[in-house]
């Protein structure tokens, strides 16, 4: 805008191309502060994933669900939640912790990987386990614990009581 009153563009935009400019900037940015977060190389990045797709989706839906927002935005928003729909699955409860999710037409499998579940509520940073739902979380703290019995099993014989959601 500042280029546009000092007479810097060739091009003035018109209000509602403002208003699409202003929409796609609420689309890419959760999409910017994802890649940003995950290229770090100093620090493991597969934890947050959960996260930063439950963000994304969540800037998607606001735009989307805006009155004020622009079709061309709430088309561009709708396409790229069902593509991430598509690849991640829709994050619904009691859905994120398939052990054989449904594959997708070039053999990837659809939603986020079990491990990289694990993986996230082990991450103290994502402990709290924003971005899954309470019964996925709770089904994963439960596999996560029937892991340790068996190791522990495994190890000598018996099994102390293991109380993961002491840890938290």
């Amino acid at each position: 805008m500042l280029l546009e009153e000092e007479g810097a563009l060739d091009y003035i935009l018109t209000d509602q191309q403002w208003i699409i400019v202003t929409n796609l900037k609420f689309i890419l940015q959760p999409v910017m502060v994802a890649q940003r977060l995950l290229k770090g190389q100093s620090y493991i990045t597969v934890s947050l994933t959960p996260y930063m797709i439950y963000k994304i989706k969540k800037g998607l839906l606001h735009v989307i669900g805006n009155l004020q927002a622009s079709q061309h935005a709430i088309s561009v928003g709708t396409k790229m939640l069902h593509e991430l729909n598509e690849i991640f699955g829709t994050g619904k409860e009691g859905m994120m912790g398939e052990e054989n999710p449904r594959q997708r037409d070039w053999h990837r499998p659809k939603g986020i990987p079990l491990m990289v579940l694990i993986a996230s509520l082990l991450d103290p940073r994502m402990k709290s386990g924003i971005g899954i739902p309470p019964l996925d979380r709770e089904q994963i703290w439960s596999k996560i614990q029937d892991t340790l019995v068996s190791m522990a099993l495994e190890d000598d014989g018996q099994v102390q009581q293991l109380h993961l959601h002491d840890v938290d």
